[in-house]
């Protein structure tokens, strides 16, 4: 019999805290993992598509409670691994990963376990930290295809050049903000401004050089002390600026007391390779996506009806 068990843990207990406890402590750089259970990726997400939906800005705190929280415990009652499971039924038209799992374990024992949980059936998304996790997610489940990114933490790298005005984006620069989103396939600028006049904890920075060209980026939340680059906005003929305006970015909010991440295409790393490094960057850990083979007639159904369940009941 194993001496493991996997409990299910609720926001603001004890057991919960305890939880955040091991994470903080055993996966300190683990930011993803972090915020699943936080819930504010959950809560981001689902605030971007009613922005998109409504044009209005909902504080959705209630969110944050929506993650299905486990924990594993050994005999002796010590904290071996954290899975979180989410869905978003009412939202299963707009995003494609709309059900995942998060786990974080420090063996594969430990992890293995978290995988014969029940709590993982009908899952679309798992992601896994390394190789090791998406072999073991792979020898159990069928994979359809993978997502790989990789995940890099501002250092504190100081920069020699001083010339730099840095100030927040403001109501008067929505058109500026509208003219910035026209190259960008993923974040939209104008909407991250709406969130900081909102009073959200979005930055959108306006950073202008002695050359009068300037840099725009914006940075969001992603856990509890910790931002994210939301997006980059340069000339091509400025991309040179970008080492120092990034690198400011980081100055200026690992100064507010935080920690500032850049989440990139594994793909894309290596010819990112020296601004990566010459903004102050180093990686932490790489996240691998695995996308699920949920594409069956009785799988469908399932979701569809569980959808219709969910806004019956709400």
């Amino acid at each position: 019999m194993n001496p493991n068990r996997i409990i299910e843990v609720f926001c603001g207990s004890v057991d919960y805290f305890f939880g955040l406890d091991y994470i903080m402590k055993k996966h300190p750089d683990n930011s993803r993992l972090r915020s699943c259970y936080e819930g504010t990726n959950i809560r981001d997400l689902v605030q971007c598509i009613l922005f998109d939906r409504r044009k209005r800005v909902f504080k959705l705190d209630r969110y944050l409670k929506r993650p299905r929280r486990f924990i594993l415990t050994s005999a002796c009652g010590e904290i071996a691994g954290v899975m979180i499971t989410m869905s978003l039924p009412e939202f299963y038209q707009k995003v494609g990963y709309e059900d995942y799992a998060v786990i974080g374990t420090e063996t594969a024992s430990d992890y293995c376990e978290f995988l014969k949980h029940p709590s993982l059936a009908n899952r679309v998304e798992i992601v896994a930290f390394n190789a090791r996790q998406a072999q073991l997610v792979a020898s159990r489940l069928s994979v359809k295809e993978t997502h790989y990114w990789s995940i890099f933490t501002y250092r504190g790298k100081t920069s020699a050049r001083s010339c730099i005005n840095i100030r927040l984006m403001n109501a008067g620069d929505f058109d500026l903000a509208k003219q910035l989103s026209k190259g960008l396939a993923e974040y939209s600028p104008p909407s991250s401004l709406r969130f900081q006049l909102e009073g959200l904890p979005y930055k959108n920075y306006i950073l202008s050089f002695d050359s009068a060209a300037s840099v725009f980026i914006g940075v969001c939340p992603s856990s509890t002390g910790v931002y994210q680059i939301n997006y980059l906005v340069v000339s091509p003929a400025n991309r040179e600026l970008l080492p120092v305006a990034i690198e400011a970015i980081g100055r200026l909010v690992k100064n507010s007391g935080c920690e500032l991440i850049w989440k990139i295409k594994t793909k894309d790393v290596p010819e990112n390779k020296s601004l990566i490094k010459r903004s102050g960057f180093v990686k932490v850990f790489d996240e691998r996506h695995l996308h699920l083979d949920c594409c069956s007639e009785a799988y469908k159904e399932s979701r569809t009806n569980q959808a219709k369940e969910y806004r019956y009941a709400h």
